[in-house]
């Protein structure tokens, strides 16, 4: 269970039990044996076999815990394991590591978007989001990601012909490195950059090792990086939601979506990501005299909307069918304006009232 919460959470990898040299974190299981256990702990401290060591047990005695930390220990789970906690306190020790290496750490922000079903527009607002942050005072580096299998359509959106994707990353994971990585995204005229999704069924598959390297690269690349997730549930998608820095899930204000959202929102909070504070609801199609009301759907979800994108139907598919984004077709216009402030609230911008 410990190595499949590891798997999902970006920065880490297991390191063979052979491998002869050191590791930066072990995660140590106390049995019944408590001087043995605690002997164990401090051999490995004194031989310098980790930076750090945290502790789980399925016996929480007090006792055991006292004498875990007093042998250097500096974390202790008690089991059944809480994952939430497990990985707030395995983000935390990453974190606090990279911070203590100038450089190190990785400056983007990553905005994962997600569907509560299919045809709410996340891949509409993926892209007027990218080309909204790159608007941003000092014009930001932005990153566009499509991980929409088979059926992505940023290239359609932006009227781009990209030759290569991110299927070309998969099959050339072992020498990808930046260079690489910028010679096979597309720089669309907005002055963002595009990775469409793979568009052929040749054997490609992005696993969650391909996942991290490949945000992990962008994110050390680029100040924004939004994906659109479409509404894929699956490895990748999970792999995805444990990295974003924030997650946007999109609804509209009728019952099946608001009830996937719901669903959702629970299922993110029984696997402990993306944490609450990471999430947040954006309804698309926004009609003020629509059956189901704002109050409403924030009562059902149990949380307060974070941002609501007007309905101008007519504007959004002129801007789909001639591939441009919303600036660039009606720049004065509501939806666009929308999509400006949108991007000042991603980050961090907005004005105050």
């Amino acid at each position: 269970e410990m190595e499949d919460i590891l798997s999902f959470i970006y920065g880490f990898s297991l390191v063979d039990e052979n491998d002869p040299g050191t590791c930066d974190l072990l995660i140590m299981e106390i049995g019944e044996d408590l001087r043995k256990e605690v002997l164990a702990v401090q051999s490995a401290i004194g031989k310098g076999a980790a930076e750090s060591i945290f502790v789980t047990a399925a016996k929480t005695d007090p006792e055991m815990i006292i004498q875990a930390l007093r042998a250097g220990v500096k974390e202790f789970f008690s089991q059944p394991l809480k994952r939430e906690e497990v990985i707030a306190s395995l983000e935390k020790f990453r974190d606090n590591r990279l911070k203590a290496v100038p450089g190190n750490r990785p400056k983007g922000k990553i905005v994962n978007l997600l569907g509560s079903k299919g045809g709410v527009g996340t891949t509409t607002i993926a892209v007027n989001l990218a080309t909204g942050l790159r608007e941003l005072e000092g014009s930001p580096s932005v990153a566009l990601l499509d991980v929409n299998p088979l059926l992505g359509d940023l290239p359609i959106f932006l009227d781009i012909k990209a030759s290569l994707d991110w299927g070309e990353l998969v099959k050339n994971i072992s020498r990808v490195d930046s260079t690489f990585l910028m010679s096979i995204m597309a720089k669309h005229e907005t002055g963002i950059f595009v990775l469409p999704s793979a568009t052929m069924l040749d054997g490609v598959m992005a696993t969650r090792e391909v996942i991290d390297k490949l945000l992990g690269l962008l994110k050390s690349s680029f100040d924004y990086v939004v994906v659109d997730s479409g509404n894929h549930a699956n490895n990748t998608s999970l792999k995805i939601l444990t990295m974003a820095d924030q997650v946007l899930l999109v609804s509209l204000l009728d019952l099946p979506c608001l009830t996937n959202t719901r669903r959702l929102l629970k299922t993110f909070q029984d696997l402990g990501f993306p944490r609450k504070e990471q999430t947040e609801v954006v309804v698309n199609r926004f009609l003020k005299n629509s059956l189901i009301g704002m109050e409403e759907a924030e009562k059902s979800l149990g949380r307060k909307i974070y941002w609501s994108i007007p309905n101008d139907y007519r504007t959004a598919v002129s801007a789909i069918n001639q591939g441009k984004p919303l600036n660039r077709i009606d720049p004065k216009g509501d939806l666009a304006k929308n999509f400006r402030m949108l991007a000042q609230q991603v980050s961090g911008k907005a004005k105050k009232n």
